[in-house]
């Protein structure tokens, strides 16, 4: 009777690992691929020999490195987190209801001097407000009465007090006109409460149709990308987040470099020029015109872009590999050439080096340092962006 042939791997083969056979391996029986894993976490793969009487080969895996590479984004993200992009399209579809009509109010001018008068279908609703049960009971007459009212100005001031935010308010100084004509004359300004609010509302209103148009664009751009990454609540918090910080780091830098001299009145002075009224004749009027280098405490600042910047700032650290499209443009360009070309505009428009086309690039600057410092003590802290971060070095990105 025939012995079995028994096989004893030599020790060399395991050289470093603490390894051994509770029993030894028998070649006469048939053998199927295997892995055995050792308590000394080494794995050894034995492939079956084609026939009897081959030679076994043991190979040995590398061992894992401390920090292995990940195969994918989503293995670091716990399952509470995990989101899809399509659960940012609430967020656009919200903010696309509440900021249209905002915009949509903004374009209308200021009250007329001397007031049109009621037309005689509107006479007896000038004072009605327009509620909820109006507009459920003649919601064709509210419509027309909406338009008149636009049309005259009288929501265009609550709207820019609500919906709009400026260094002036942050210092407690009133910028109705005859306020600000005292305030140039030499006579003190007039006290006014700090609408703190205005600097999370004013990301709703813009300036015009292109304006909220290119903002939303690029926000269905960014958002999507966000919430794939770092999920719905990272992604509001880090747009709020960095519009709300732009507007207060805004002020604050105006505050610091001007603050005190327009308390005094010398930021300020007064224009006179000639307007045409409705029924053909001219008048002067007293204008106000900021000094140079001053403009910044004046304007009211409105738009998304402030937030927006933040973001595209963060995803230019982040995903530097991303590829942006312009319009009426047929290439791409990189996510961080794209925002070294943003930073040095808003930089020369901001030194006075760029023509002024109403572009707050203050503002834009302030939303980039947010977006940087949100990044720094926030983003770059979580599991996503340690992988993100392993990824891009590993495309040769620092």
């Amino acid at each position: 009777m025939l012995r079995p042939r028994i096989f004893r791997p030599p020790p060399y083969l395991f050289t470093g690992a603490k390894v051994s056979f509770l029993r030894p391996i028998q070649l006469y029986r048939p053998l199927s691929p295997m892995t055995i894993t050792r308590s000394a976490g080494v794995h050894h793969r034995r492939p079956a020999p084609s026939r009897r009487g081959d030679p076994v080969v043991i190979q040995r895996e590398p061992p894992p490195t401390s920090e292995p590479p990940p195969t994918s984004e989503e293995r670091y993200i716990p399952e509470e987190e995990r989101e899809p992009p399509m659960a940012g399209r609430g967020f656009l579809v919200l903010f696309a209801l509440i900021a249209a009509p905002i915009t949509f109010a903004y374009q209308f001018p200021t009250r007329i001097l001397p007031p049109v008068p009621d037309p005689p279908e509107f006479k007896n609703l000038s004072k009605t407000p327009l509620t909820l049960g109006t507009w459920v009971s003649s919601p064709w007459q509210s419509c027309q009465l909406l338009m008149f009212r636009l049309r005259r100005g009288e929501y265009v001031v609550p709207l820019r007090k609500n919906f709009s935010f400026s260094p002036l308010n942050y210092l407690g100084i009133s910028s109705q006109p005859n306020d600000l004509l005292n305030l140039a004359s030499g006579n003190g300004g007039a006290p006014e409460k700090w609408r703190w609010w205005t600097w999370g509302t004013y990301m709703f209103a813009h300036g015009g149709l292109f304006h909220f148009g290119f903002c939303f664009m690029a926000m269905s751009s960014l958002v999507p990308m966000f919430v794939a990454r770092y999920g719905v609540g990272r992604t509001l918090a880090s747009f709020f987040g960095g519009g709300i910080g732009a507007a207060a780091l805004c002020c604050q830098i105006e505050d610091y470099l001007h603050g005190q001299d327009v308390k005094d009145g010398k930021g300020i002075h007064i224009v006179q020029r000639k307007q045409a009224t409705p029924n053909g004749s001219q008048v002067t009027v007293n204008e106000l015109a900021p000094v140079p280098g001053y403009k910044g405490m004046f304007i009211s600042s409105i738009g998304s872009s402030a937030g927006l910047m933040a973001m595209i700032t963060t995803t230019a650290i982040a995903m530097p590999q991303s590829k942006w499209g312009l319009m009426f443009l047929p290439f791409t360009v990189g996510a961080r050439p794209m925002v070294g070309a943003l930073v040095a505009w808003d930089l020369a428009g901001a030194l006075g080096y760029a023509p002024d086309m109403g572009v707050g690039h203050v503002g834009h600057l302030c939303g980039d340092v947010i977006g940087l410092l949100m990044y720094a003590l926030w983003l770059r802290r979580l599991p996503v962006s340690r992988v993100m971060a392993w990824r891009r070095k590993r495309e040769g990105y620092w």
